[in-house]
């Protein structure tokens, strides 16, 4: 085959082809096995939930039999206190799980109220085959809580004070006959060790789910894979501990009784899963399974390393082909390389050797020889050209500083009177114009839209750059137009006009005051705090590069529930690095404290109070960057202390 051109292109095309296939076909590949992956997570983590409520009734039915049977061992359901204690032991015997048996009846001349009531017990903690007298605590709980039962029911969970382990009690009420033939109430009870239950939860070989977690009527854990939580700790003190805000969800759901699947960022310290979760019915209960993203996409990273090796194979086969095929031409050219050299030593009569193919050389050959007559005439006759003067254009001093404090609002105080809201923000500016800037409008009469962002560069282009960032974010189409579509055409006007390249981390929220849903998009802009109930949490969630970085990526948005009081602070990377005359710097921890003890100020008082803590910090050192905090409280301010 004769090429008629000699140059990259055709390598440069077949490799830009392969590539564009082989990433086509990984994606494809990961996409439709991702699906498939998502799919069979949830039927596994949805078949072990249920598997492990089959093998908790299995345990529990048998105990529940038991207490009845007693019952059934009397006429009437009325049960003899003379009689009762050999059927307590009985109880014991038939099953190694039951710790300890208990009659309790009520003084017949008193109210059931929960007081005054005996308790004949047998205890099988020490095998003693001894039966006593006790008042015991979690029998007092027990009984408190069994006031309203008509029928059979399980408490929750307790220490058991002879075993020294974790128990739970089946009970049923009773009517008992004391030894002066008076009838009274009283309940039979049973206690069940639940070593049995983390034995199973712990166990590798029954479930496919990589983290197990057994919740209890009142939202405490009553097992988990590992023990990784305490059980005196609810599910929603465990969330605000490890600032897992997806916890406070999965716990509000199992605890109401609801059945269900979630994609939770960290789940039982596995981190991203896949969770199944069902309720027990018999006991309140409630059973959440999760399988981890990174064993259930282990087999698919492996088959893409494979794709990877085999496109790089391919690539390399496809550059040695390209080289063989050069090799053709490179003979010729070496024959013209040193005809080249020989002019470039001075002998400008060396003669160029006949080519006839390929036709390209040939054709270089031609002009190398019309060349060498033009050498000729400049090694006799050299010309220089004198060079230009170069001269730079000064700016004069622009009032930049001026310029920008005249560009954003600082009528919060106004802005939020009588609305459904309160704001406050810092703002100083460090010498020389740095980037931070912010905005806010009202969409409609309960819907609030603002911004905040750190440009990076200084001065008159930073400004101008900011300028045209808050003229396009106040123009943006929000009534008819997604703020996913809205914030990827600013992000496209900005990159089509940014003539001194630069770019500024921003995010943007709407808050809709009617339900207080957020909808909000992050373009690497740090993240913000959630202050709820005095606890902190960050929004994370980042949904795009920073603007202009990627003039035609299209962003995505993230959504957050709020409730009234609920603040929202705002801020850039400027209060972390602030510093003062001894070197040390605010940063994050300190400024964590510092939102935590002003957690319960309104938004004014509480960015005065960062504002003096930071002022106190700084002293007079001058600061290299902007600083920008906002505060954004729901619902109606109230009046706080510092």
């Amino acid at each position: 085959m004769i090429h008629n051109n000699f140059s990259l292109k055709p390598t440069v095309f077949v490799l830009i082809f392969i590539a564009i296939l082989f990433v086509v076909v990984v994606g494809i590949n990961y996409f439709f096995t991702s699906e498939m992956l998502v799919e069979k997570a949830q039927m596994d983590s949805k078949n072990d939930a249920r598997l492990l409520i089959s093998r908790i009734q299995s345990e529990m039915n048998p105990v529940e039999t038991a207490v009845l049977g007693v019952k059934t061992n009397y006429s009437w359901e009325n049960i003899s206190t003379r009689t009762v204690k050999k059927y307590l032991k009985t109880l014991t015997d038939d099953n190694d799980q039951i710790i300890s048996a208990h009659g309790i009846y009520f003084n017949p001349t008193s109210e059931f109220t929960g007081e005054n009531y005996s308790v004949i017990t047998y205890s099988a903690a020490a095998r003693s085959g001894s039966v006593t007298e006790s008042d015991n605590t979690f029998i007092n709980n027990v009984v408190k809580t069994g006031l309203d039962q008509t029928g059979l029911f399980w408490s929750e969970p307790f220490l058991h004070p002879d075993a020294g382990e974790m128990a739970i009690a089946c009970m049923t009420p009773a009517n008992f006959i004391l030894p002066d033939s008076m009838l009274t109430r009283g309940f039979i009870l049973a206690t069940l060790r639940l070593k049995w239950l983390e034995k199973l939860v712990s166990s590798g070989d029954i479930f496919s789910s990589s983290a197990i977690l057994v919740l209890s009527k009142d939202g405490k854990p009553v097992v988990s894979s590992g023990n990784d939580y305490n059980y005196k700790d609810d599910i929603f003190t465990i969330a605000k501990t490890t600032q897992n805000a997806e916890f406070i969800e999965l716990g509000s759901k199992m605890k109401s009784g609801k059945s269900g699947f979630m994609q939770m960022k960290n789940f039982g310290f596995k981190g991203a899963s896949y969770v199944s979760f069902q309720p027990i019915p018999q006991t309140g209960w409630s059973v959440a399974a999760g399988i981890a993203k990174s064993e259930l996409y282990y087999g698919l990273y492996f088959t893409s390393i494979l794709l990877i090796i085999a496109g790089f194979v391919v690539l390399v086969l496809v550059v040695w082909l390209q080289i063989f095929n050069t090799g053709r031409i490179v003979k010729p050219i070496k024959v013209l390389t040193e005809a080249i050299k020989e002019i470039g030593s001075g002998n400008t009569h060396v003669s160029f050797p006949e080519i006839k193919s390929p036709k390209v050389l040939a054709e270089l050959a031609g002009s190398l020889a019309a060349m060498q007559v033009d050498f000729k005439h400049q090694v006799n006759n050299p010309v220089r050209k004198p060079k230009e003067s170069e001269t730079q254009v000064i700016p004069g001093n622009v009032p930049v500083n001026k310029f920008r404090s005249n560009l954003f609002r600082n009528d919060f105080e106004t802005f939020s009177a009588n609305r459904n809201f309160d704001m406050a923000a810092i703002f100083n500016m460090a010498d020389g114009g740095n980037g931070n800037f912010y905005d806010y409008f009202m969409v409609n009469n309960h819907t609030l839209c603002f911004c905040i962002g750190d440009a990076t560069g200084k001065g008159l282009p930073a400004t101008l750059f900011i300028t045209k960032a808050i003229t396009f974010f106040r123009t943006g189409n929000y009534f008819g137009e997604s703020l996913s579509k809205v914030i990827t055409g600013m992000n496209h006007q900005l990159s089509e006009q940014n003539t001194d390249s630069l770019s500024a981390t921003f995010f943007v929220g709407i808050l809709n005051f009617e339900n207080y849903e957020l909808i909000f998009c992050n373009a690497s802009h740090p993240f913000p705090y959630l202050i709820k109930g005095g606890d902190l949490f960050e929004v994370h969630g980042t949904h795009g590069p920073a603007l202009t970085e990627q003039p035609d990526h299209i962003y995505k948005t993230g959504k957050l529930k709020l409730d009234q009081g609920d603040k929202l602070v705002l801020f850039t990377y400027g209060i972390m690095e602030a510093n003062n005359d001894q070197g040390d710097i605010f940063g994050k921890d300190w400024f964590e404290d510092v939102l935590r003890d002003s957690s319960n100020l309104p938004s004014g008082q509480m960015t005065a109070f960062i504002k003096k803590e930071l002022n106190s910090f700084a002293g007079k050192t001058r600061q290299q960057k902007d600083i920008t905090v906002i505060v954004l409280q729901a619902g109606m301010t109230q009046i706080g202390e510092a």
